[in-house]
């Protein structure tokens, strides 16, 4: 179930009537409840497998990051960089 804390500013009389209809009226704990439980229902067939393989994809992106950061120091940048060589510079 989902736990909701809404710190509210009231100025006016109207507000605090607005808010006490959203919550009480047009029978939206229910629907709520309702989504809830339908949510609860839902099976993942497979879900470890899921979440390995995504697990997978986060590291497999990291070392893509860090080996494109590696390839792009000067160092190792530096001898292709030779006169008549066609450059392109980007900036992030």
């Amino acid at each position: 179930m989902f736990n909701i804390n809404l710190s509210v500013n009231i100025h006016c009389r109207f507000e605090l009537s607005t808010l006490t209809v959203i919550n009480t009226g047009y029978g939206l704990g229910a629907e709520l409840k309702g989504l809830e439980t339908s949510h609860n229902a839902i099976e993942i067939p497979n879900e470890d497998q899921i979440a390995s393989y995504y697990k997978i994809r986060q590291q497999l992106d990291s070392l893509s990051k860090q080996l494109l950061s590696y390839i792009q120091k000067p160092q190792y940048l530096l001898p292709f960089l030779q006169p008549g060589r066609l450059v392109k510079v980007c900036f992030n």
